[in-house]
């Protein structure tokens, strides 16, 4: 549109007006909304991606723990107290990073109520899981926590392409 405009000897003012915010708001009105399978099959896919982000997290820790020589090399492990620490930090990231796309967009925080509250009942089971154990720790063998985590991989690859 805006190239069109250019050869035309037409500036973006003259294209969209004076108002570029309102401009923009009309465009995003005017895309079709998703199906509900693909809505559905987005939070899955964000859902899934949280679990990847949670164990590759988790992954670096042992790493870190094995070079300070602290650690199994074959055994990772895995506690509540880790587990609510990484879902409060996500939720903390997606409300910061949610917000920021609402000062740009204008969005409404009815469409982002869902994660929200997830993240928050992810971390405050954990978190409360943690105080009632809190020296409970799982013990998964690194092979079997590798092929987990290359089986979420290619379960949001697939899942990315069902989408689009």
């Amino acid at each position: 549109m805006f190239l069109d405009g250019e050869r035309c000897g037409r500036g973006a003012e003259d294209i969209i007006g004076e108002d570029y915010e309102a401009f923009c708001q009309s465009v995003i009105a005017a895309l079709p909304r998703l199906a509900w399978r693909n809505r559905l099959i987005n939070k899955l896919c964000d859902v899934v991606l949280a679990v990847i982000f949670y164990l590759a997290f988790e992954l670096i820790g042992h790493i870190l723990e094995v070079l300070k020589d602290n650690a199994d090399v074959w055994s990772v492990v895995l506690m509540p107290q880790t587990t609510a620490e990484f879902f409060a930090m996500l939720l903390i990231i997606h409300v910061a990073r949610y917000y920021h796309a609402r000062q740009e967009l204008h969005g409404t925080w009815r469409d982002q109520l869902g994660p929200v509250l997830l993240l928050t009942f992810a971390a405050a089971v954990c978190g409360a899981f943690a105080g009632l154990v809190p020296t409970l720790q799982l013990h998964i063998p690194l092979m079997f926590y590798l092929l987990v985590l290359l089986v979420f991989v290619l379960l949001v690859k697939k899942m990315l392409k069902w989408v689009q």
